[in-house]
């Protein structure tokens, strides 16, 4: 099975999504239907990565001083930029859990940030330093949409609904490129 696995010519991602669901179906079998006397799936495995062939993207210290010097508070979208910014900076929060938090998950007066509905299920707990907070506050004071929607980040118009994933993407992207580098918000 491994040979066979290895003549795909796809990238290694793809080849592990297909050995994926080639160990389900050779569960399948074992545990279900009973066509086969032995598990196999748990011997196709495949070749053991040890590193990645491209390093990951980053951005230099003195691009991120040159981001956060760039960002602009004369909008209400500017100033949920910067908080979302600040998050996904100081706190490496992804976009998914930055749209995920809301006024339940902050406590202003010990400065934490809780954030329960995770990637792998498991809540986590993270100190908040006074930059975040000052920019947390400045977005519900003076930018949020007035909604009794507990979500933090909002979108402006009227239904006002909790901001998507891939909107917390764009507008961190956005910023990063006027700061003069295109980079993706996982740069970060």
């Amino acid at each position: 099975l491994d040979t066979f696995m290895a003549q795909f010519k796809v990238t290694q991602r793809t080849r592990k999504t297909y050995r994926h669901c080639l160990q389900g179906f050779l569960k399948y079998l074992y545990h279900q239907r009973r066509l086969i006397r032995k598990d196999l799936a748990s011997q196709l495995v495949g070749p053991r990565l040890y590193a990645k062939s491209k390093p990951p993207k980053f951005l230099r210290p003195e691009e991120v001083k040159k981001l956060f010097a760039s960002l602009k508070l004369s909008t209400p979208a500017d100033i949920r930029t910067y908080a979302m910014v600040h998050l996904t900076y100081l706190l490496g929060l992804r976009p998914v859990e930055i749209s995920r938090i809301t006024f339940d998950d902050i406590s202003f007066s010990k400065a934490v940030l809780t954030l329960r509905d995770r990637k792998a299920h498991n809540p986590l707990t993270l100190p908040v330093s006074e930059n975040v907070v000052k920019a947390i506050a400045a977005y519900v004071l003076k930018a949020r949409p007035k909604s009794p929607d507990r979500h933090l980040f909002l979108s402006f118009r009227f239904p006002y609904r909790p901001i998507h994933p891939p909107s917390v993407c764009y507008h961190i992207s956005k910023a990063v490129t006027t700061a003069g580098r295109p980079a993706a918000t996982y740069w970060l």
